[in-house]
C-alpha cells in the first residue's frame, strides 16, 4: 500500500499538477478513513485500553507516593532509633568515664589513706623500737649496776670472810705456838734444865 502511495507520488510530476493534487486529496481521504474505521472498530477497546492506563498510572502513582512516604516514615524512624542509640551509647561512655574517673579517684584516696596509715604506723613502730631499745638499755644499765653492786658486795664479803678466817687462823697459830713454848717449858722443867729469869735455878 505504501508502496503505491510512493509510486502514485513519483509519477504524478509526470502527469501534470492537477493529477498530484488530486492524489493527495484522495490519499488525505484515505488516511481519514481508515482512522474512522479504526475508530468504529477499536475506540472502545482504545477509551478502555487509555483508561486502564490512566487508572494503573494513577494507581501507581500513589502507589509510588505511598512508598515514598512509607520510605520516608522509615528513613525517618530509623534516623531516630540510630539518632538515640547514639545518644545513648553516648550517654552510656559518659557515665562509664564518669564511673571510671570516680573509681580511679576512689582509688587514689584509698592509697593515699593506705599509704598515710602505713606511715603512721612505721612511725609509731619506729618510736615503739626506739622507746623499747630505750627501756632495753636502761634495764641492761640497771641490772648491770645492780649486778656490779651485788659482785662488789659478795667481793667484799668474801674478802671479809678472808680476812677474819686469816685473823683466826693467825690467832690459832700464835695459840698453838703459845702451847708449843708451853709444853718446851713443861719439858725442860721437867728435866731440871729451865732456867728461871734472874740467875735462879
Amino acid at each position: 500500500m505504501k508502496q503505491d502511495k510512493k509510486k502514485e507520488g513519483q509519477e504524478a510530476p509526470r502527469g501534470g499538477g492537477k493529477q498530484g493534487s488530486k492524489g493527495s486529496e484522495g490519499a488525505l481521504d484515505g488516511s481519514g478513513n481508515v482512522d474512522q474505521i479504526r475508530q468504529i472498530l477499536f475506540g472502545n477497546q482504545i477509551r478502555d485500553f487509555e483508561q486502564r492506563f490512566s487508572s494503573q498510572d494513577d494507581r501507581m502513582s500513589r502507589d509510588a507516593a505511598e512508598l515514598k512516604d512509607e520510605f520516608t516514615r522509615r528513613l525517618d524512624s530509623l534516623e531516630s532509633f540510630v539518632k538515640g542509640e547514639f545518644e545513648a551509647l553516648g550517654n552510656r561512655m559518659r557515665n562509664e568515664q564518669n564511673e571510671r574517673s570516680h573509681g580511679i579517684e576512689k582509688t587514689a584516696r584509698d592509697l593515699s589513706d593506705t599509704a598515710r596509715q602505713l606511715g603512721e604506723k612505721i612511725a609509731g613502730l619506729d618510736e615503739e623500737t626506739s622507746k623499747a631499745i630505750r627501756d632495753l638499755r636502761q634495764q641492761i644499765l640497771d641490772q648491770s649496776k645492780a649486778l656490779g653492786a651485788e659482785i662488789n658486795a659478795k667481793h667484799e664479803a668474801v674478802k671479809g670472810g678472808l680476812a677474819q678466817e686469816s685473823r683466826e687462823i693467825r690467832n690459832a697459830m700464835a695459840g698453838r705456838e703459845a702451847l708449843a713454848e708451853m709444853f718446851s717449858e713443861i719439858s725442860l722443867r721437867l728435866k731440871n734444865e729451865f732456867q728461871m729469869p734472874g740467875g735462879q735455878s
